[in-house]
């Protein structure tokens, strides 16, 4: 028998070829590089070899096998036969260019293939994934045939191939958070996860197990379970991905095979063993991922130590010890232990003491009902901790002198939306609210003033009430004409307090990607966007002198408004002003692990990478930020996986004609610097501004040069 280890393959992992039997093509350097050894006994390998041959004598089974030897002969052929979902599409190798940009963004690199992000003609974006090693063509189909009859919430979808390319490409939906060993693994204290949030990734793989085992013809067996697998999308909805190594098994008789393929940590040993094909090895390595869940250790660590093996031998009281503390509260205790429970049944060795996976699923349900059964007893102590740490926050407010309060009444009496639903009307639905790590979003009008109001999400307690109290001191002190101003807040609005600031009449996001600027006579030119900057600028840089840090500095807090010629009441010459909103949102999460981490993956591309890595929030990464503005105002592009400096060059066209707009390429090129130490202050950022502002009045070219 032969084994493949795939457990050291990247997180972004190509398909995991198998065989039934050994293919001739496979090279021996490739059988040395992944250590494929027999591990079997030579009896267990005569009698597994009987069987080496036995394929489901079905409909499905022959005309699996058919498939598979004429896709050999000619792929294209095949795909043309094959009776898969229609949506599944046969891409061109000049479309696989287009979609790919070139093959221009790497998501992941394997052994056997490379992930590029891509984009398709409707603009969804898409993972492709091109195999760089050709001979296996009989698992590429099997792969698309598996994957294609596959439709459920939990499994990522396949969309397309293309086999006229030098290797097969695989088309799926591009899921954004990454796989579960990331969010577990890596900066796992910088990003926190709560037990339901694990508990709810449990549930989604294990439902898309149930339909892999219960809701085909025949069942489908993964063969791969483990973090790297499970995809995260929005709100960590877990996808089960990668199908390379999946079999299509026969309803009532198990398979074999003497090609063992998997990971290390993950593998069943009975497979490992005898090579017997069951969907309870599913079942095992689902136990592994529900370990790693609840412990936040790895299948196998960098000692080859194996998690199954030492949570298996320990104690009632040393597994509670490998229990990750960041969950492990008295509250929750219990229900980690029932999950524990359930995963070393998932474990057990012999394979017919293990649940079925339908079985599994049902114990998990159950254990979350019961645990949020506790959360809301837990949520009735809590708000009543909260409205009394309120009210002690309210009495500490007035004894300094804070005025601007807003009564519950106040605040319902500022509209929400155009259809004069009140504020509190629409907190309660999800029209027209935006959701942040901050809390609830939206907009409004005060006294004819456009607004913008935030229910604040962060657990109230006993810690946060000095921070918040400290917070709305500065804040309400800070006064200039390019900061928006905190208007007031209401600490008696249902269950959580509510901030209202300022806006403006537009955001330069909305102006930059949207259409908001259809609305002004004037054209969007380089003296107008020049004139943002400065201002934007000039409130980062008293914020700084006040040893304020923004910490979320990005377009859609730089809020512009628009000024007629007759209806100008200040003292200023600019028709155009801009002001910097969205300040003090990381000291009001920083005590709320799970909101923090949700801040820092929010916006990721205006972070400061040495921020992200240290969690510390310093005024540099705030120039590193403003950064990031720059490149998008002057380029009118997005910054995406922190590639400012490469859409920075798409102005070096336009430099040519305008040597102040060198200026500001070079300017930003200096806020985005690697090294904290080499940017310059938010001071010496607005002196260089106001430098070319100043000859820019003087130029010609800068009057009329749009971009």
């Amino acid at each position: 028998m032969l084994w493949v280890d795939w457990s050291a393959t990247t997180p972004a992992s190509p398909l995991l070829l198998c065989s039934p039997t050994l293919s001739p093509d496979l090279p021996a350097s490739l059988l040395q590089e992944h250590d494929i050894f027999n591990p079997s006994e030579p009896t267990v390998r005569e009698e597994v070899a009987q069987y080496n041959h036995i394929f489901c004598a079905t409909h499905m089974g022959d005309w699996y096998e058919k498939l598979s030897q004429s896709f050999r002969d000619t792929a294209n052929e095949v795909l043309a036969k094959a009776d898969i979902d229609p949506n599944v599409r046969c891409f061109t190798r000049r479309q696989m260019k287009r979609i790919t940009n070139n093959y221009g963004t790497v998501l992941g690199r394997g052994g056997f293939s490379v992930v590029y992000k891509g984009k398709l003609d409707n603009g969804r974006p898409v993972a492709v994934k091109k195999y760089n090693w050709r001979t296996q063509k009989k698992e590429f189909t099997k792969e698309v045939i598996i994957q294609s009859q596959c439709s459920h919430k939990n499994i990522v979808r396949l969309l397309g191939c293309c086999v006229e390319a030098d290797a097969p490409i695989l088309v799926t939906e591009f899921v954004p958070n990454g796989n579960l060993s990331d969010l577990i693994h890596v900066n796992s204290e910088l990003l926190p996860v709560t037990l339901e949030t694990r508990l709810q990734i449990a549930i989604d793989v294990a439902e898309a197990l149930v339909y892999m085992h219960y809701s085909q013809n025949h069942p489908i067996l993964h063969g791969d379970i483990k973090p790297s697998n499970i995809l995260l999308g929005d709100k960590h909805v877990a996808k089960l991905c990668d199908f390379g190594i999946s079999r299509l098994l026969c309803m009532d008789n198990d398979e074999y095979t003497g090609f063992v393929v998997g990971s290390k940590g993950y593998m069943d040993p009975v497979y490992c063993e005898t090579g017997q094909l069951n969907p309870k090895c599913d079942v095992y390595s689902f136990g592994v991922v529900l370990l790693e869940l609840i412990t936040r250790k790895k299948g196998i660590d960098d000692q080859k130590r194996s998690l199954a093996r030492m949570f298996a031998r320990s104690s009632r009281d040393e597994r509670r010890e490998l229990f990750d503390k960041e969950i492990a509260t008295d509250e929750n205790t219990d229900f980690i232990e029932e999950i524990a429970n359930l995963a070393l049944d998932c474990l057990k060795s012999e394979i017919e003491d293990r649940p079925q996976m339908n079985e599994v699923l049902e114990q998990l349900r159950s254990i979350k009902r019961s645990e949020i059964s506790g959360q809301e007893r837990r949520l009735v102590e809590l708000r009543k901790r909260r409205i009394m740490t309120l009210r002690e926050i309210e009495i500490m407010l007035c004894g300094s002198g804070f005025e601007r309060f807003f009564t519950k009444a106040s605040i319902d009496a500022i509209i929400g939306d155009p259809k004069q639903v009140s504020a509190s009307e629409t907190f309660s639905g999800e029209s027209n609210v935006t959701e942040r790590a901050m809390g609830k979003v939206c907009m409004g009008q005060f006294k004819n003033t456009p607004v913008i109001l935030i229910k604040i999400s962060v657990e109230v307690d006993e810690g946060w009430k000095q921070i918040f109290f400290d917070e709305m001191i500065v804040q309400s002190r800070i006064k200039h004409w390019n900061v928006a101003k905190l208007v007031g807040c209401c600490l008696d609005h249902v269950d959580a307090p509510v901030l209202v600031y300022e806006y403006g009449d537009m955001g330069l996001h909305d102006i930059l990607f949207g259409n908001a600027w259809q609305s002004v006579q004037f054209p969007f030119n380089f003296k107008v966007r020049l004139e943002i900057a400065v201002c934007a600028t000039e409130g980062l840089a008293h914020l700084h002198s006040l040893d304020v840090v923004h910490g979320d500095v990005r377009t859609a807090n730089v809020l512009v408004d628009v000024f007629s010629e007759p209806d100008l009441e200040v003292a200023r010459k600019d028709v155009f002003s801009a002001k910097i909103a969205g300040y003090g949102t990381p000291k009001l999460l920083s005590m709320d692990k799970a909101q923090y981490a949700r801040f820092l993956r929010e916006n990721v591309y205006y972070k400061d990478p040495q921020f992200l890595k240290s969690g510390l929030m310093a005024k540099e990464n705030d120039v590193y930020g403003f950064g990031v503005v720059l490149v998008e105002l002057f380029t009118q592009k997005r910054v995406q996986m922190h590639d400012a400096n490469k859409v920075l060059k798409e102005l070096d066209g336009i430099v040519a004609r305008c040597h102040h707009l060198e200026e500001i390429k070079n300017l930003a090129s200096c806020c985005l610097a690697h090294k904290v130490t080499e940017r310059p202050t938010m001071a010496k950022v607005v002196r260089r501004l106001r430098a070319v502002f100043k000859h820019c009045q003087e130029c010609l070219v800068c009057r009329h040069l749009t971009i």
